[in-house]
């Protein structure tokens, strides 16, 4: 009995080990501009963050690293009459 509850115990410790170094091989990256249109601010902020992730694989020696669904959001952040600026976030998760 008692060797199955050590054996239970260590199973559990070693999957909860095993979970945590799987999310410290992951990161997420993300990369913030202020532009004055939308599309073109939310176009380079996709290109910033595929360039900081392609330094990212190069700095880990991991060019097989996946990499998770960019998402990008964008708001209004000044709005002075005709004159607009937005600004846009990209985030992504890379894992090794």
């Amino acid at each position: 009995m008692r060797v199955i509850a050590g054996l239970l115990l260590l199973s559990v410790i070693f999957t909860i080990e095993s979970t945590q170094a799987r999310a410290a091989a992951c990161e997420a990256l993300s990369y913030g501009y202020v532009g004055y249109t939308e599309n073109g601010t939310r176009n380079f902020v996709k290109k910033q963050l595929e360039r900081k992730i392609n330094a990212w694989k190069d700095e880990h020696s991991a060019p097989r690293a996946r990499v998770g669904r960019t998402q990008v959001s964008c708001k209004i952040f000044l709005k002075i009459g005709f004159f607009t600026e937005h600004e846009c976030h990209a985030k992504a998760k890379i894992c090794r």
